[in-house]
């Protein structure tokens, strides 16, 4: 600190601010890790060394992997030809795949056909535990006495003991399914089954102190899950050509009868001539000529069909006159012609027929015609999939897994380096946690937060070469930290003094052991060093008397004969030889029982009053806040008070308490000492200011 002049006085926003603030804020990590450097060093240090360690021990693995494509021509194949309306495989199926590619169906088979179950690596060796036996045991115990449990919910009496029966029986498990399921679990862990950039393809990857095992079992599990999906397969095509043909067989039979029905009504009725439909496609007579048309009873059908008839004959003729009677195009039309008269001849039969009649002929005709067309349908698609290859893959393998060459374990410098961020950030957390459970005061930032005071901090010092105590440490070391901020103190209580005739000054603390005695004897030896200065010491607390016992060991008399005759104060006082202060002790030497009285008396105003004629400052050790309520009973005879902490020591929470405690003296305590401050750790948390600001300080 620097030294202040005589008009030094606290901001007026300097005010009591709530005490319910944040113990720890960010503005104090840096210098609680600053101070606690050695924290987060150690912890790195562990850290890198648990990484090491466990580079060291865990055995080398290897990784092998293989990869599968989901082949969707097939599905473009069947969708181009309409033959199926969905995809064999879209991306919703092939995420599915994963799943399969780890269940029982895949697994089970690979570690039974490769023996896994007895491979130490996977269930331990003879006679040692394997880890994943017993948690699969105590996992399968616990399934068990879960399902138990459930269905004893709602039994009585000999249900649940017939119950109980078969629990026990459950629990007695084959040692060759425990292993089997230790294996199937191992094998689990170690297996990683993704999917790669490419949407249709599947990575199989499986790891293994064994880079040639590692290989076989990724190589085995992509063997198995082909072989699952072509057994998937002809299961699948051998059940949709099953239904195909019943389908088939069932349409042939609709067909044959409806055919049967239709020529059994044209025979009953002699129809003759009439086929199934009304009009025939295609060529039926090559040398078919016109001739006359059948009479009969003209209709719409006749006469649409007649007009047709002649419209085509009158075109034939025509072409026949410039083509001849053999060209392509006459003969087309002549057979057109032949169809219509056919055509003709039928409608003529049947408009021998009554209404009834023709409606079932035309019924059985439709029937007829629709199943022939549901069956030849059916019959298209169903050569349609019988032409596809039977041994098309919808997935294969394109990469066989092999021995890996190199360790697939993390990087090691990752993890070196994880370990040691790792170790940095606990022991970080480790040095705020501390400080945030110690709840002490370290900064002046800190007391300003909790107080609203002006706050000035001492460091913690040794007596000086050649001196049993510090009690004039002013005087031995004037250049210090230390004495700049008792000055600081003297600074503050002159410029309080002209503000408000301050005289009567109590030193309190929460508790005792803070250095009340350091801070009132340093502090009355610097402000007596002025020319013609007269300051006073009153051991005020009666019931340790650490002012007397330290500054005028030996004294018969004091205060309490003060009290009696005030007048006798000039006799009674005691001065010290280096410092010329006053000191007036307590020479009593048993607690006194009274003391709260004594002090909060009329006698202690009068013999207050008389000092207050000699001296220029009267500095009261007043006792401990929250140990004895003496301060509330002077209070009303001192003008000021310094409130003194311990640095590093005094809990914030007994601080507050204390504040409380007086809140009535609140608005006369002039400053906070936050006293006996460790100067390595203040250099630390005071990195910030540079160096630059103690070079006027000197020792």
């Amino acid at each position: 600190m620097v030294a202040m002049s005589e008009n030094f006085a606290i901001p007026a926003d300097d005010v009591y601010q709530s005490t319910n603030k944040n113990k720890l804020g960010m503005a104090d990590i840096p210098w609680v890790l600053r101070r606690g450097w050695v924290f987060p060093a150690l912890g790195a240090l562990l850290g890198l060394t648990l990484a090491g360690a466990f580079l060291m021990t865990v055995p080398a693995v290897y990784k092998s992997s293989a990869r599968i494509l989901m082949d969707r021509s097939v599905n473009r194949y069947l969708q181009t030809n309409k033959i199926a309306e969905s995809p064999v495989f879209d991306d919703a199926d092939i995420a599915g795949q994963i799943y399969v590619l780890s269940s029982d169906s895949v697994v089970v088979p690979v570690v039974r056909e490769l023996k896994l179950d007895q491979d130490p690596e996977f269930v331990g060796r003879p006679g040692e535990p394997s880890k994943f036996g017993i948690k699969q045991f105590i996992k399968t115990v616990r399934n068990s006495v879960l399902s138990l449990q459930a269905e004893f919910a709602g039994l009585e009496g000999s249900q649940i003991d017939l119950r109980l029966g078969a629990g026990k029986a459950a629990l007695q498990l084959d040692p060759s399914v425990i292993k089997e399921r230790t294996a199937v679990d191992m094998l689990l862990q170690q297996l990683s089954v993704y999917r790669e950039d490419a949407p249709n393809v599947i990575n199989i990857g499986f790891s293994s102190q064994d880079p040639v095992k590692a290989a076989n079992i990724a190589n085995a599990i992509a063997d198995k899950y082909i072989s699952t999906v072509e057994n998937r397969k002809r299961s699948s095509s051998k059940m949709i050509s099953q239904l195909l043909e019943e389908r088939l067989l069932e349409l042939k039979r609709q067909s044959d009868d409806a055919d049967r029905a239709l020529q059994d009504f044209i025979s009953a009725h002699n129809l003759v001539g009439i086929t199934v439909g009304r009009v025939v496609q295609g060529p039926q007579d090559d040398t078919a000529a016109p001739s006359l048309m059948p009479s009969s009873t003209p209709n719409d059908l006749i006469l649409k069909l007649r007009s047709q008839y002649v419209d085509l004959e009158t075109k034939a003729n025509e072409l026949e006159r410039q083509l001849g009677a053999s060209h392509l195009a006459v003969v087309k039309l002549r057979n057109q012609m032949a169809e219509i008269k056919r055509a003709m001849k039928n409608e003529d039969q049947r408009n021998g027929l009554n209404d009834a009649d023709q409606a079932k002929l035309r019924d059985l005709e439709s029937s007829a015609a629709t199943l022939h067309n549901l069956y030849n349908a059916a019959l298209r698609k169903s050569n349609e999939v019988n032409q596809i290859q039977p041994d098309m893959e919808e997935a294969h393998i394109i990469s066989r897994a092999s021995p890996p060459l190199s360790k697939s374990y993390k990087k090691p410098m990752l993890l070196l380096g994880g370990g040691l961020m790792f170790g940095l950030l606990s022991g970080a957390a480790l040095a705020l946690g501390r400080e945030w459970l110690a709840s002490v005061f370290r900064t002046p930032s800190q007391v300003r937060q909790a107080t609203g005071l002006y706050c000035a901090v001492l460091p913690k010092v040794e007596p000086a070469p050649g001196r049993k105590g510090i009690e004039d440490y002013v005087l031995d070391a004037p250049y210090t930290r230390f004495t700049e901020s008792i000055r600081n103190v003297q600074a503050l209580l002159k410029s309080d003094q002209r503000r408000a005739g301050t005289k009567v000054v109590g030193v309190i603390s929460s508790t005792s052991n803070e250095g009340k005695t350091t801070v009132v004897s340093n502090l009355a030896t610097l402000m007596n060093s002025l020319p013609r200065a007269r300051t006073l010491i009153i051991d005020g607390d009666l019931h340790r008397r650490t002012v007397t016992e330290q500054l005028t060991p030996g004294v018969t008399e004091g205060l309490l004969e003060a009290l009696d005759e005030p007048s006798r104060l000039k006799e009674l006082v005691v001065k010290r030889e280096r410092s010329r202060v006053d000191i007036l002790p307590c020479a009593r030497s048993e607690r006194t029982p009274h003391a709260a009285e004594l002090l909060g008396s009329v006698e202690m105003e009068k013999l207050l009053d008389v000092a207050r004629e000699t001296y220029d400052f009267i500095i009261v050790e007043v006792p401990p806040i929250m140990s004895v309520v003496d301060v509330k009973t002077v209070e009303r005879f001192i003008d000021s008070f310094i409130f003194v902490i311990e640095w590093g020591e005094t809990k914030r929470e007994l601080v507050e308490e204390a504040f409380d405690e007086i809140d009535n003296v609140r608005d006369r305590i002039l400053c906070v000492l936050l006293n006996k401050a460790d100067p390595a750790a203040l250099k630390m948390i005071e990195a910030y200011k540079g160096s630059r600001i103690g070079n006027y300080y000197v020792g």
